[in-house]
This record gives C-alpha cells, sequence and structure tokens, in this order.
C-alpha cells in the first residue's frame, strides 16, 4: 500500500477511474514479473545445463523489464509527476542491461 501511495497520484480506496486504472497497471506489473520468473524458471528446468541457455535467460528477463518499461510509459498519467521518471529508468535500465549481457555472453 505505501508503494502505491508513495508512486501513484491516486491512493484512495474509493470507487474512482482513476483509482481503478493505479490497480490495474499495479497488477499488470506484478503480472509482467511473475511471467519473467516463471520463463526463466522453465528455461533453467529445461535445460540440462544451466551455462548454455544463459543468454536465453537474459533475453527473457529484458524482454521482462522492456515490458514493464512499456506499461509504465503508457499510463504514465496515473504516476505522481517526481515518480514517472524513476520508475521509467529503472525499469529501462535494467531492460538495457539484460540485453547488454546477452549480446556480449560468451557461449
Amino acid at each position: 500500500e505505501w508503494w502505491l501511495r508513495d508512486n501513484f497520484k491516486s491512493s484512495a480506496l474509493a470507487d474512482k477511474p482513476e483509482l481503478k486504472k493505479s490497480i490495474v497497471n499495479m497488477v499488470r506489473q506484478v503480472g509482467i514479473h511473475v511471467g519473467i520468473l516463471a520463463g526463466c524458471t522453465c528455461i533453467i528446468k529445461t535445460s540440462p545445463s544451466c551455462k548454455p541457455i544463459l543468454k536465453n535467460l537474459d533475453i527473457v528477463a529484458s524482454v521482462g523489464w522492456g515490458t514493464c518499461a512499456v506499461n509504465t510509459l503508457k499510463d504514465k498519467d496515473i504516476f505522481k509527476p517526481d515518480k514517472f521518471l524513476p520508475n521509467f529508468c529503472i525499469q529501462a535500465g535494467f531492460m538495457l542491461a539484460f540485453a547488454y549481457q546477452a549480446i556480449t555472453r560468451q557461449k
């Protein structure tokens, strides 16, 4: 609840369109992160050895973080003005870091 109050304009637990939009965005973010974990776990568990699949793991993580960044950008109007940019930059930074790691990883 603190994170919602701290980041989003609307934090009242009332039947308001803005609140609904905030909650939907938060649920999307959680769902995306669960998807990242499920994808990473699936890749690791179906591989006889982790080393050959680390690049794929990096790609899954990069796509997941990129999806979070797009979701945040899509609903930037629900964030407090001083909270949108840090959230977006952290998500985009993780996306770029995992992408860079996937591109430069040695087999």
